[in-house]
C-alpha cells in the first residue's frame, strides 16, 4: 500500500507493510540442498525448510511490533 505524504509541497509515495512479509523459502532451500549435498538433497532441503519455518516464528513478534 502507497501513502501520500506532502512535505514542503513535495509529493512522496512511502511503502506501509499490510502484515509481517511471508516468502517462500523453498527454491533457495531446493538449490543451497542441491549445491552442497547432491546425495541427500531431499532431507537437507526438508532440514532447511524447517528451520526457516522456526526462524520465522520467532522473529513474529517482534515484526508485529513494527505494523501500524
Amino acid at each position: 500500500m502507497l501513502v501520500p505524504v506532502f512535505t514542503l509541497s513535495l509529493t512522496l509515495l512511502i511503502a506501509v507493510a499490510d502484515g509481517v512479509p511471508n516468502w517462500d523459502m523453498t527454491p533457495s532451500c531446493r538449490a543451497a540442498a542441491k549445491a552442497a549435498h547432491a546425495e541427500n538433497a531431499s532431507e537437507r532441503q526438508k532440514a532447511c525448510i524447517e528451520s526457516e519455518i522456526k526462524r520465522a516464528k520467532s522473529l513474529l513478534p517482534i515484526g508485529r511490533r513494527f505494523l501500524p
